[in-house]
């Protein structure tokens, strides 16, 4: 298992899940995941002159539809990778048989990664205010 130091917040009751799933399923890969904002329909590059033609583009296709209405998409944490060496050392990625390459759904604050100073003072802010729970750390 790997456990990034940047997406320090997965508890002992997810790397428990992870071993759970990954037993379960025979998988060769069970990996951290957060609800992923904004749906990315509504995402897209802006062009060197400013245009947003590629984000237009993609909301023409969708005519009608309501950000509000959209499936819920995921996107990778970092919390967490718990992965096969079979299937390491076959592929040399993480990443095995995309059917055997499963999810463990995290809450957001669960789910933080601390890459930048103001990830760093979100995250201590949701500390402070007991958000997340680091008792078990400090016995």
């Amino acid at each position: 298992m790997l456990l990034e130091p940047s997406s320090p917040f997965a508890t002992a009751d997810h790397l428990s899940a992870a071993i759970e799933l990954f037993t379960a399923r025979g998988a060769d890969l069970v990996v951290g995941m957060r609800s992923s904002e904004p749906h990315s329909l509504f995402v897209g590059t802006q062009l060197d002159d400013g245009s947003i033609a590629p984000i237009v583009k993609n909301l023409a296709k969708a005519s009608g539809v309501r950000r509000q209405d959209q499936k819920p998409e995921w996107t990778m944490n970092g919390a967490l990778y718990l992965f096969g060496w079979d299937a390491f050392k076959k592929s040399g990625k993480i990443y095995g048989s995309p059917e055997k390459c499963y999810g463990l759904l995290m809450d957001h604050w669960h789910s933080m990664e601390i890459e930048t100073p103001d990830d760093l003072a979100l995250a201590e802010f949701a500390v402070k205010k007991g958000l997340i729970d680091c008792s078990h750390w400090t016995g």
